[in-house]
C-alpha cells in the first residue's frame, strides 16, 4: 500500500499555524477550499518563506514579482501574510478570468499562465492535478489530528473527573 502521507517538519507545521487564521480567512473569503492553498504551498516552496526559485519566483507560493498585482518585490513576497493573500489573489484572478470559475484550471494558469492547455501532458494541467490530490492528502491527515486532537482531549478530561481530588 503507498503511504499517502505528507512529509511535513516542525517549523513547518509552526508555519501553517502562525498563519492558519489568514489561509483560512483568505481562503473562505474567495470560496477556495484551504487545503488548496496548503497544498499549493507546500508544493511551491515546502514551507520556506524566503525560498528563491530559478525562474525568479519568491516566498512560500512562488510568485515572480512581475505577476504580481500588488507589484511587491521579491522580498515584500517573502513576507508570508503579503504572500498568502497576494497568492490567493493571483489564484483567483486565474480562476475566474481565465478559468471562467473552474478551480481546476485556476491553478493550471497559476502555474503556466496563458500556456496552460487542455492536453493532460502540459505542466498545468499536471500541476492542478497534483495539487488537487495533495489538498486530499492534507484533508485527511488535518482530519486524523483532530480526531487524536479530540482522544486526548476527552482523555484527559476523563482523567481529571475521575482523580480530580487527587489534584
Amino acid at each position: 500500500m503507498q503511504n499517502t502521507d505528507v512529509d511535513i517538519r516542525k517549523e513547518s507545521v509552526d508555519l501553517i499555524c502562525e498563519h492558519a487564521n489568514q489561509i483560512v480567512k483568505y481562503s473562505e473569503e474567495n470560496n477556495i477550499n484551504y487545503n488548496i492553498i496548503i497544498s499549493m504551498i507546500w508544493n511551491e516552496s515546502r514551507f520556506q518563506p524566503d525560498k528563491v526559485s530559478n525562474k525568479k519566483a519568491c516566498g512560500l507560493m512562488q510568485i515572480i514579482p512581475k505577476w504580481s498585482l500588488s507589484n511587491y518585490s521579491c522580498d515584500q513576497l517573502k513576507n508570508p501574510k503579503d504572500n498568502i493573500k497576494e497568492g490567493i489573489k493571483l489564484l483567483v484572478k486565474w480562476r475566474d478570468e481565465y478559468g471562467k470559475g473552474s478551480l481546476e484550471k485556476g491553478l493550471c494558469g497559476y502555474a503556466a499562465g496563458y500556456n496552460c492547455t487542455d492536453n493532460p501532458k502540459n505542466a498545468g494541467q499536471k500541476y492542478s492535478k497534483k495539487i488537487i490530490r495533495l489538498s486530499k492528502r492534507f484533508e485527511k491527515q488535518i482530519n486524523t489530528l483532530m480526531e487524536k486532537i479530540k482522544f486526548t482531549a476527552t482523555l484527559n478530561q476523563v482523567f481529571i473527573n475521575k482523580y480530580k481530588f487527587y489534584l
